[in-house]
């Protein structure tokens, strides 16, 4: 579901790329860097509550992104 997530991602398909990560994620919920990936796609929804969800749970996984996305926009 990883791959097909950011094909759709980078071809502008959101919806689409959020989905495949949310079942990624369902399958294996260890993969911080998933999180990180799924809460960018959130944030550029309009979403940031979810976004910032996934970014501290990314965070907790020890993802550097998630981390760096965290205080960049969640303020943690």
């Amino acid at each position: 579901f990883d791959l097909r997530a950011t094909l759709y991602a980078q071809t502008g398909q959101r919806k689409a790329a959020i989905d495949d990560y949310t079942r990624s994620i369902e399958l294996f919920d260890r993969d911080g860097a998933v999180y990180a990936k799924r809460g960018q796609l959130r944030l550029k929804q309009g979403d940031k509550a979810g976004a910032c969800d996934d970014f501290s749970t990314s965070a907790f996984l020890k993802n550097e992104e998630g981390i760096k996305a965290r205080k960049t926009y969640c303020g943690q």
